[in-house]
């Protein structure tokens, strides 16, 4: 026998559906819904009798229930140990860009996340915060999955070396901060050979086939600076390699350091 609804326990209540009957009593075969509603900074423990687990529970009457309990605990907020930060882009170009900051939370309904916090720290320390914006939700059962994002513009970077940020989230009702770093490239220079950019470590003219010891390393079909690139000749039969004209000269391999945009030429002709 229920008496009231809901029905008022420690650090919680039980909501009904449908309420009591008169004499607080049901019919026979009426489906009865238990609804655990937890205290702020609880939550359900879980039920022992006639329902088990911690969502709601649904009897039929079709008798006299007696020994169901339920009992509720105190919430530990829940973590991330499941969810990390991704961001758009974990390498961004020399000149800057904009990089957009999620995570998903997968909480309990008590406590749950209203508030998401992203920061975004430089290589000097200085921190930029953003409140997240939702960007989504879906419920399964017990969970609800929440989407959350913030956009921020990374600027260029002057320097020669790469430069490593990191963007953090937080929430007062998680219990960790998950992090995410992001790298922006260093200086970066264009090495073009008989007129286009090469994007490739082969390029095959008319009489022989000019060989890279690497492929452009940096976003954008680009060398980091300072890269050292060696860049080897091999005629094609019947032909000669006659030699380079612009940021390479003699008739060999060309060293080239990436210390600014080069322009070569190489040419070969018959024999």
């Amino acid at each position: 026998q229920v008496v009231g609804s809901p029905v008022l326990l420690l650090n919680g209540r039980i909501d009904i559906s449908p309420p009591n009957a008169p004499e607080n009593r049901y019919h026979a075969g009426t489906v009865v819904t238990l609804i655990p509603q937890p205290d702020l900074g609880f939550q359900f423990a879980g039920w022992d009798g006639a329902c088990v687990g911690i969502g709601s529970c649904s009897i039929l009457i079709n008798q006299n229930w007696d020994g169901l309990t339920a009992s509720f605990k105190n919430a530990s907020l829940p973590d991330w140990a499941t969810s990390t930060v991704s961001v758009s882009s974990e390498l961004v170009k020399s000149d800057g860009d904009t990089v957009i900051a999620t995570i998903f939370t997968q909480d309990n309904a008590s406590p749950a996340v209203t508030t998401v916090n992203f920061s975004l720290t430089n290589p000097a320390n200085a921190t930029e915060v953003k409140q997240g914006s939702t960007c989504g939700s879906s419920v399964s059962g017990d969970v609800t999955n929440r989407c959350w994002n913030a956009v921020f513009s990374i600027p260029a970077n002057s320097n020669t070396a790469n430069q490593v940020y990191k963007i953090a989230a937080s929430s007062p009702s998680m219990s960790n901060s998950p992090e995410k770093s992001l790298t922006v490239e260093g200086t970066t220079y264009s090495l073009s050979i008989n007129g286009p950019v090469v994007t490739t470590n082969t390029l095959s003219l008319s009489g022989g086939t000019l060989v890279l010891s690497q492929a452009p390393n940096g976003m954008g079909n680009k060398f980091l600076a300072g890269s050292q690139v060696i860049i080897t000749p091999t005629p094609d039969e019947g032909f000669q390699f006659l030699g380079w004209t612009g940021d390479c000269s003699g008739t060999s391999s060309c060293v080239v350091i990436m210390s600014e945009n080069r322009s070569i030429t190489g040419m070969f002709s018959s024999q």
